[in-house]
C-alpha cells in the first residue's frame, strides 16, 4: 500500500472528492471511519483505490496532547 503524508486530510479529501475520487468506509469493531477518516493512534487515516484497484492512503499525524 502506498501513503501519502498530509498536511489537512479533511481538505484533500474534499479536493480528491471534487475530482471523481471515492474514498472507503469502513464500520468493524476496530476500524471506524467517519467522513472517510479513521484515527489510528498518532495519526488520521483514509483509504481510496486507484484506478487499476490499489489501494492507497492518506495520513496525517496527530500532534500529542498538551
Amino acid at each position: 500500500m502506498l501513503s501519502f503524508e498530509v498536511t489537512d486530510i479533511v481538505a484533500e479529501i474534499s479536493d480528491l472528492e471534487s475530482r471523481g475520487v471515492s474514498f472507503l468506509d469502513d464500520d468493524l469493531p476496530d476500524l471506524r471511519t467517519t467522513d472517510h477518516v479513521c484515527v489510528l493512534g498518532s495519526e488520521k487515516a483514509a483509504w481510496f483505490s486507484d484506478t487499476e484497484g490499489n489501494i492507497l492512503c492518506l495520513h496525517e499525524p496527530v500532534p500529542p496532547a498538551s
